[in-house]
């Protein structure tokens, strides 16, 4: 999925966020996702690359295994391992419990 949209306008909100993408270099606001066999190894290579890490290595309530950093040029990237199916019944029951 691609999601568009301005640099006043997010899609989330998070205030220090905001401020850095309005503020930063040209890729910042902009999320790239990458499906990946190995979230763990992609983790450690961003440390040793001295990425910015926005989101250690978790598992998710979608299934997936996650973790999310910012390269040099301020993109954000999220890296995906899917882990397992989760149906519609999980999710919804995930949700009401918001």
């Amino acid at each position: 999925n691609l999601l568009l949209g301005r640099l006043d306008e997010l899609h989330y909100e998070h205030a220090v966020r905001a401020r850095k993408i309005r503020r930063g270099p040209h890729g910042l606001g902009m999320t790239l996702t990458l499906v990946v066999s190995d979230v763990d190894k992609v983790y450690k290579a961003a440390r040793k690359a001295q990425a910015e890490i926005l989101l250690k290595p978790t598992e998710e309530f979608y299934g997936d295994r996650v973790c999310m950093f910012l390269d040099p040029d301020g993109y954000e990237w999220k890296v995906s391992q899917p882990l397992r199916q989760v149906s519609v019944d999980e999710v919804k029951q995930f949700i009401s419990r918001l």
